[in-house]
């Protein structure tokens, strides 16, 4: 009803507005233009100066208004790139994204019409080992690595402290704890154990070359296979809710931050050609009153580049 939308929206404004703003407001018009689909709000009030009030302007009259359009009744594809690196990890960042993506879902995901991808993005992109025999992905060869671990002892230490530092994540800096010694002497060597292992890969790519980096086009160029260790596998584009929901919740942090992977992917997944075709076309789209939507959650700049390389 009138009476419900001009509800919401008043507690709205009060709700996003410190006090002191609020008090500034002095008339709140909503229009709810149903036929069109088209709820406007407009404030009236003045705004308090500074500099202004040494000339004899104290306030200023102001008048804003903002429309929010209805959402479209057709097709969405969205997708979520979301930033998974280590800096995530710091201060419950993790979980706020996971709490932020779970509630667009549950909010948005509310018939089969509606699909949504999920991008977990770092320094590299985990396409998943069941796509090792796609044109577009150049799958590394395995490398054996030789070598032994040791258990290491320093009987001759002293004066030693455990001193708190500040460590680095990712580029956050956080609170550790690190043994420092005045000397630490010969250390001894025990329980050493010489193996073989056989790094292979495990579903990461990188970025392709500079000239290709900002365009999901050329696709001949296939995308690099690395053999270190990346995030989650991605989620193409499914109207199936509790996958959507599962692959959030299993979202843990790893490695470095590249925001271009994020968004490179998450154009993949929204375009029907290849690497990925799950989405439709754009002209099907247009036709069905359909909308394509990227949404990206990090929590600050990149802090490798394409190359892997720190910046």
């Amino acid at each position: 009803t009138d009476a419900d939308t001009v509800a919401i929206a008043t507690n709205y404004v009060r709700k996003n507005f410190t006090a002191r703003v609020v008090e500034d407001i002095k008339a709140m018009t909503i229009t709810n233009n149903a036929a069109a689909g088209e709820l406007t709000v407009q404030l009236t009030g003045e705004v308090q100066t500074t500099f202004f009030g040494l000339v004899g302007f104290p306030t200023f009259n102001v008048r804003v208004s903002s429309t929010a359009s209805r959402a479209s009744t057709g097709p969405l594809e969205l997708v979520l790139a979301l930033d998974i690196t280590g800096s995530m990890g710091v201060n419950g960042k993790i979980d706020s994204l996971k709490t932020a993506s779970t509630s667009l879902i549950d909010t948005v995901m509310i018939s089969d019409d509606i699909s949504v991808g999920i991008v977990p993005f770092s320094d590299y992109m985990n396409v998943g080992l069941s796509r090792a025999d796609e044109f577009w992905v150049s799958v590394p060869e395995d490398v054996t690595r030789t070598g032994s671990t040791c258990d290491y002892n320093y009987p001759d230490k002293r004066n030693c402290a455990m001193v708190t530092l500040t460590c680095y994540s990712d580029g956050v800096p956080h609170s550790c704890v690190e043994e420092q010694c005045e000397y630490w002497g010969i250390p001894e060597k025990t329980n050493c154990v010489v193996s073989s292992a056989v790094d292979t890969w495990d579903g990461c790519v990188g970025a392709r070359e500079e000239s290709l980096q900002a365009t999901i086009g050329s696709i001949t160029t296939p995308y690099p296979g690395v053999l270190n260790s990346c995030g989650k596998e991605f989620l193409p584009l499914t109207n199936d809710r509790s996958a959507v929901l599962t692959n959030i919740n299993q979202l843990s942090t790893y490695g470095e931050t590249n925001i271009p992977s994020g968004l490179i992917w998450g154009w993949n997944m929204l375009t029907p050609e290849e690497p990925l075709s799950e989405a439709r076309s754009a002209a099907d789209m247009s036709s069905l009153g359909g909308t394509k939507v990227l949404v990206l959650m990090t929590d600050g700049v990149p802090t490798v580049n394409a190359d892997g390389c720190t910046l």
